[in-house]
């Protein structure tokens, strides 16, 4: 009897540890010294409130060797009592500036003694072995994030960088299915720099110089059929139900495009791709595309286009 009751004491005392260090801001902090100090190339400043209760993170940053990402001033706000009904809900969440960086660098990469490309190369290969239907991504919980807003994005991936000055959107995730319901970005810049250009890449270079500015969005359309794109093939659905990007800017090498605004509503289910709507605003010409695209079978991408001038 003495046993069961020390026994009770002890998980009484555990959970109150456990609720102090996870529910109030100096236990928070504790937890983010022992990460700080874990020997990760991670380094974490919280400046108020907790992990689960109105955060605000001074700064976020990740400097490994395969991927580096720093956010700064982020701080998001979790309505806790929605969890009684089975669902996680994200009030709002902000940050003043994101960046992204991975330089998938021809050197080997090595974390915690794994050859990073040989095993991404390892995974390619399984998945090009395997249906769809054989593992799927699956979200054990509803998740509603209502109002998010990020400033200053700046994304580099190998020789592509896109950076935008703001990002605003809902999203929902349950399941294998992400809806984004509306997603907003003002002044988007995506640039495109290869290190050397294909005979078809010259030869679509010099038909550009001499067709008219009107004619840019089939000068595009050329370029793109030149690609042989990969195989993709990913285990989740996403909806996009408003996107709209305003003032865009496009550069691939010394190809370069102005959008006033493009709207997109449409999805993308493992290797499929359906454009429900995609109109261009161009300086030069508004645009209307709709399509279905299979990412799969070595496949390669054409573009059909309704235009006016």
């Amino acid at each position: 009897m003495r046993f069961l009751q020390i026994t009770f004491v002890l998980l009484i005392f555990m959970l109150a540890s456990i609720t102090a260090l996870l529910g109030s801001h100096a236990g928070n902090q504790y937890l983010v010294e022992k990460l700080n100090n874990a020997g990760l190339p991670l380094h974490l400043e919280l400046d108020s409130g907790t992990v689960f209760n109105q955060a605000r993170w001074t700064k976020i940053d990740w400097q490994g060797d395969l991927l580096q990402l720093s956010i700064i001033d982020l701080d998001y706000d979790i309505d806790l009592s929605c969890l009684f009904g089975g669902e996680l809900c994200v009030n709002s969440l902000n940050a003043a500036a994101v960046s992204y960086s991975m330089a998938l660098a021809k050197e080997r990469s090595v974390l915690l003694g794994i050859d990073l490309g040989d095993a991404l190369t390892r995974i390619a290969e399984l998945d090009d072995q395997i249906s769809n239907n054989d593992w799927q991504l699956d979200i054990p919980i509803f998740i509603r994030v209502a109002n998010i807003d990020i400033h200053h994005i700046n994304v580099v991936i190998a020789n592509t960088k896109i950076t935008a000055d703001r990002l605003e959107g809902a999203v929902n995730l349950s399941g294998r299915d992400i809806s984004v319901t509306q997603v907003k970005t003002t002044n988007v810049f995506v640039q495109v720099l290869t290190a050397e250009q294909s005979n078809a890449l010259a030869s679509t270079k010099q038909a550009i110089a001499r067709v008219e500015n009107n004619k840019h969005l089939d000068t595009v359309s050329a370029l793109l059929n030149e690609f042989e794109l990969y195989q993709v093939s990913i285990p989740l659905r996403v909806d996009v139900h408003d996107a709209k990007l305003m003032q865009s800017k496009l550069q691939i090498n010394d190809l370069f495009l102005d959008f006033n605004a493009i709207d997109l509503i449409g999805f993308i289910d493992a290797g499929e791709v359906n454009i429900e709507k995609l109109v261009v605003d161009m300086p030069q010409a508004d645009t209307s595309i709709k399509g279905r695209i299979v990412l799969q079978l070595g496949y390669r991408l054409y573009v059909n286009a309704r235009k006016t001038f």
